[in-house]
């Protein structure tokens, strides 16, 4: 299935149709997404933002590109063209289907990732900061994303009741 692609602006239109033509090379530089991401399929949404006032916003994305995967896939290649600047980058993976980002307490429960992301789990609410990267002139980028699932509640639950028997077990030997 193609992605569609959103613009939020005139200027971000008009640069859309330049990024369509053979003259965009001289203008753009080729960015390459390879994603790693579970198998469970579902709708892939990426969002680029040329600034932190907008970042995190979906509908100010300069670039909103929604693709499905089918069930087993596990990597995809996202081409973008970008004219030289600072971006961030937010991929999420919706494998419900109802078009939003499930939370628990404030970390997302659907498979989510950036450029140059930190550990996302202590970083969410994502930060322009942390996801930022330059593109320059110089010569085509690949960057490789791996969209992560966090825990949720009953993940967590299963590590401590498995932490709480392992220990039980050790003072048990040991007496």
């Amino acid at each position: 299935m193609p992605a569609i692609v959103l613009v939020r602006s005139h200027l971000a239109l008009l640069l859309c149709v330049l990024l369509a033509t053979p003259l965009a090379s001289a203008f753009a530089t080729e960015l390459t997404l390879n994603l790693r991401h579970p198998a469970t399929g579902g709708t892939l949404g990426v969002a680029v933002y040329d600034n932190s006032d907008d970042f995190g916003d979906a509908e100010r994305a300069i670039i909103s590109l929604a693709q499905q995967i089918p069930v087993g896939d596990k990597n995809t290649t996202i081409p973008l063209a970008l004219p030289p600047g600072e971006y961030a980058v937010l991929i999420q993976l919706d494998t419900d289907g109802d078009g939003t980002l499930r939370y628990f307490l404030f970390w997302p429960r659907e498979p989510v990732g950036g450029l140059n992301e930190p550990f996302f789990g202590f970083a969410y609410p994502p930060s322009y900061r942390f996801f930022r990267f330059r593109v320059t002139e110089d010569e085509p980028q690949i960057h490789e994303v791996r969209l992560r699932k966090l825990p949720g509640f009953k993940e967590i639950a299963f590590n401590v009741a498995v932490s709480v028997a392992i220990s039980l077990v050790i003072r048990a030997v040991r007496a």
